[in-house]
């Protein structure tokens, strides 16, 4: 089982070496390995107190520039995060209407079915009294 000393350590070497940080590529540099589980707590700690982002790392830039935009990114995700909650609020909304709808028409649907099997338990109750007296009006 890795400690945390050797899974920063990997880290910060490949880091320096402009490779990518990851639980794979940490697992494969450790001297004995160890697993997922034991390497991702140590590395979650090392990218949130390192302030990690690989996609900004490697494109080279300077890390006021890092900061900038990695700050606009979050910026803009939360912009589409709002976006799309709104939009979740609105289809909510028309799915609940709609459930609605569909209710009332099988509501609708149900009453009527339920009014025709009672026209149909007439009809069959003339048909047995026609049947009865047809019956006797042959005999």
């Amino acid at each position: 089982m890795p400690t945390k000393a050797e899974v920063w350590m990997v880290a910060d070497t490949l880091r320096a070496k402009g490779e990518i940080v990851s639980i794979r590529t940490v697992r494969r540099e450790l001297t004995y390995g160890g697993s997922y589980r034991d390497i991702g707590p140590h590395l979650a700690t090392w990218k949130a107190t390192r302030i990690y982002q690989p996609g900004i790392e490697l494109a080279g830039l300077p890390a006021f520039l890092q900061t900038t935009v990695a700050q606009t990114a979050s910026d803009m995700w939360e912009a589409a995060m709002q976006v799309a909650s709104k939009q979740l609020v609105i289809e909510r909304q028309n799915a609940v209407a709609g459930i609605a709808i569909e209710r009332e028409i099988r509501d609708e649907a149900l009453a009527a079915a339920d009014k025709l099997e009672l026209e149909i338990s007439y009809l069959r109750r003339d048909v047995e009294r026609l049947t009865a007296e047809l019956s006797a009006a042959r005999s």
